[in-house]
């Protein structure tokens, strides 16, 4: 059975497998990064960035994504010059960034691995784009933190206050919850890992985050299922099967990524627990904002608190809009 230790070397692993950008090419090799979508009842296709049915939703997907502009990519410097790491995080005030506090203190040591100035938050659909707001960091604000998973979560500040996107808000969840996964990593098939040149646009899956109890409720788990293959919820798996085209998983370059229900957030990405990497029977792990509340309101970000019925009907609400807005995509296309 595996240990909280088990899953900070898994939190560890996740973070060492990350991204590499190769800054004099620009490639589009994050050399890690995006939200795999599942392949349900799907033709593989290695090309392809995001792992979904057909052309229809991999252009539904992006677009999906465009619904979230406080979500962006953070990239930090790895110590050789013009490489540097990808994680993604979410403007929750025009002047801070939530994301993972293994993004800046792979140790845990509560100390920044480098300054802030060396980072750079990007926001647009592509962090390659020469549209995207660039905009530097000014200090990185960490929790009392000692590599638990519980408590990774982290807060950039930047240079100055981004004024015309809407920061988006946190709360508390019950899980259970249909629930929107927004970030920049790589993609892949479910069964042969991740591939390059997939990387670096901001694309967004679905799924159902929820507790084990054997882990307590600090963090958010996410199983990312195999179309046709029932899941007997072995290990920390959810044993229920696909549900949606759309079901996806974070993957390398999406920690920090925001775990959202109707526009707030519940989760923020530390890692994987289960399986390799982004391959079906993955299950990843979301540090819960609640759990560091303290934290967070130390700094001027204060969670939303609603009542239970209203957040589920919320959550209601956004996962109809996403069914409505994924079928006019299809018309669309169809028409088209």
């Amino acid at each position: 059975m595996s240990t909280s230790a088990d899953l900070q070397q898994a939190r560890d692993d996740h973070t060492r497998a990350y991204v590499r950008v190769t800054s004099s090419r620009w490639l589009r090799r994050l050399s890690r990064c995006v939200v795999g979508l599942a392949a349900a009842f799907l033709a593989v296709s290695p090309a392809r960035s995001v792992i979904i049915a057909d052309n229809q939703l991999l252009s539904s997907s992006v677009a999906f994504a465009s619904r979230f502009p406080a979500v962006g990519g953070i990239l930090t410097p790895t110590g050789n010059a013009g490489d540097f790491n990808l994680c993604t995080g979410t403007l929750v005030t025009p002047k801070l960034v939530l994301t993972a506090a293994h993004c800046f203190d792979a140790a845990g040591d509560n100390l920044a691995d480098f300054q802030a100035s060396s980072v750079e938050f990007r926001l647009g659909s592509d962090v390659f784009s020469g549209t995207t707001q660039k905009i530097g960091g000014s200090a990185i604000h960490l929790p009392t933190w000692d590599g638990r998973n519980a408590f990774d979560i982290a807060l950039l500040e930047l240079a100055r206050s981004v004024t015309n996107i809407t920061p988006m808000r946190v709360t508390a969840s019950p899980g259970g919850n249909t629930a929107t996964l927004v970030g920049f990593g790589l993609g892949g098939d479910g069964t042969t890992g991740l591939q390059n040149d997939t990387g670096g646009v901001k694309r967004a899956a679905v799924n159902r985050p929820y507790f084990d109890l054997s882990l307590g409720k600090s963090f958010l788990l996410v199983d990312f299922d195999q179309p046709g293959v029932p899941d007997l919820g072995s290990g920390y798996r959810d044993g229920v099967d696909i549900y949606s085209r759309l079901e996806g998983t974070g993957c390398p370059g999406d920690s920090g990524s925001p775990l959202v229900t109707g526009d707030l957030i519940i989760g923020v990405l530390g890692g994987s627990v289960v399986q390799s990497v982004c391959n079906f029977g993955t299950v990843t792990f979301y540090p819960r904002p609640d759990w560091n509340r303290a934290f967070l309101e130390s700094h001027g970000v204060f969670l939303v608190f609603e009542p239970a019925a209203l957040a589920l009907f919320g959550t209601g609400l956004g996962a109809l809009g996403v069914a409505s807005f994924l079928t006019r995509r299809s018309l669309d296309h169809r028409r088209g």
